[in-house]
């Protein structure tokens, strides 16, 4: 009877060795998740940047369409997106049987901006037309 007795007993808990691996592994899994919501953070972070200076470069694009010839002096940029407009020095002739008189301007848009850890990015480019000033 004494035997039964002791078996019973040691069934009841776990051994040291048992919680310590269980200790590991919630250990490693806890690790992984912060890790992953730390990764996902600065993506996010990235994304938003990379979202705002686009942003800008597309109002800098509209303002140049409607007219402004330095967009840049009504737009306050946040920190870390610059931007350049290089308007190009020959101008696209409209296809026959359009009725505006003159010819497009093309501009081209340069966005750069700063990721979240402050290296550089980009630059993101993109063309702009722009309809003769009697047509606008």
């Amino acid at each position: 009877m004494k035997s039964s007795n002791s078996r019973s007993r040691a069934a009841r808990g776990y051994s040291l060795v048992e919680v310590l691996v269980a200790i590991g592994i919630l250990s490693l899994a806890i690790g992984a998740a912060s890790r992953l919501s730390m990764n996902m953070a600065l993506q996010e972070e990235g994304n938003m940047r990379k979202s705002v200076a686009v942003n800008y470069g597309e109002n800098v694009a509209r303002l140049w369409q409607l007219g402004m010839d330095d967009p840049s002096t009504v737009l306050l940029l946040p920190d870390g997106v610059t931007h350049t407009l290089t308007v190009a020095a020959s101008a696209i002739a409209l296809p026959e049987g359009a009725s505006a008189e003159g010819s497009l301007q093309k501009a081209t848009v340069q966005i750069s901006y700063t990721t979240a850890d402050g290296t550089a990015a980009g630059p993101i480019s993109f063309d702009v037309l722009r309809l003769p000033a009697g047509h606008r």
